[in-house]
């Protein structure tokens, strides 16, 4: 499975969701449907777009995986109320992460997230 790490990059770069969407001329909304790992593809000219504006490499915002990540099924045995409670304890850390040597503590955040709820902590 391809994984999209669009997420990580965009916090070490410092780009918001909307602001990277106008960049690459797609909406916001197919920018979250890439972002949650939705869409079934991306075109090369997309892809060539985002890499210019976070100034990556595609392997930087794409991740072959084999089951190293929680399963869906895995993530949806966790009930809602744990979800959003511990999305609730995670969101005030994330939002007071201001100096810039904590940014790797701030992108595990974003990932820990997207295992939790399948969604980053910001939105």
């Amino acid at each position: 499975m391809v994984k999209v790490n669009l997420d990580l990059m965009m916090v070490k770069r410092g780009v918001s969701s909307k602001d990277l969407a106008k960049a690459i001329g797609i909406t916001p909304a197919n920018l979250s449907i890439l972002k949650t790992g939705k869409a079934k593809g991306i075109r090369f000219a997309t892809l060539d777009k985002i890499c210019e504006v976070l100034d990556c490499q595609p392997g930087d915002i794409l991740e072959h995986t084999e089951g190293n990540e929680m399963s869906k099924v895995e993530a949806e045995k966790l009930d809602k109320a744990n979800r959003t409670e511990l999305m609730n304890l995670l969101r005030p850390a994330y939002n007071n992460v201001k100096d810039p040597k904590f940014s790797n503590f701030k992108i595990q955040l974003v990932q820990f997230s997207k295992e939790i709820e399948g969604r980053p902590i910001y939105l």
